[in-house]
């Protein structure tokens, strides 16, 4: 009988505490490379709006972490997502913005730290990535209606408009959620 009691009052007490815990809804989280989520108000941004290569996270009034992104798989900062990769040539690891997800293409931006680029302004680069891979692939502004075509040359109406200059830079997205509904319808 005492362990049966014993079972009833862990369990209740579980239950109860459970359902009293400040749980987040959707809120701002990161998601480490061991699996373990963390939910808080986030700093990624110097004073000067170029994102860290750190984040740093208030849980709550007594706790605050402070991950690299070498530590840091996923995160999301209100409606903006983010993830973490090491660009060709550098050593450390940064946050690239989120900006389409798909199955078969992804784009991405990456906020050029101004000691990076040599200078004091940010830099945004658009990367691409091929579904299902673990590679980003950096596209050159100054070429990029040549470039964006080869990874999308099997929907050649497409991949033409591009190269023929019917998109602007900032229709990046557009070109890619197309790319990517047609992929989907002709599979």
């Amino acid at each position: 009988m005492k362990k049966l009691f014993l079972l009833f009052l862990i369990t209740f007490g579980v239950a109860v505490y459970a359902q009293t815990e400040d749980a987040p809804e959707l809120g701002d989280f990161v998601i480490k490379t061991n699996g373990d989520t963390v939910f808080g108000k986030f700093k990624y941004l110097s004073g000067e709006g170029d994102i860290k290569t750190k984040l740093s996270i208030k849980v709550n009034d007594t706790l605050k972490v402070s991950l690299k992104a070498s530590e840091i798989k996923y995160f999301r900062s209100g409606k903006d997502e983010y993830t973490t990769f090491q660009p060709d040539g550098e050593e450390g690891h940064y946050f690239i913005k989120i900006l389409v997800i798909g199955a078969y293409l992804e784009l991405y931006e990456w906020q050029v730290p101004g000691e990076i680029s040599g200078g004091s302004k940010i830099e945004y680069i658009p990367y691409l990535r091929k579904g299902g891979k673990k590679e980003f692939t950096e596209l050159d502004l100054a070429y990029w209606k040549k470039h964006l075509p080869e990874f999308i040359d099997d929907y050649e109406e497409l991949a033409d408009e591009v190269w023929k200059g019917k998109y602007k830079l900032e229709e990046l997205d557009v070109v890619v959620k197309k790319y990517n509904e047609w992929k989907e319808e002709n599979k």
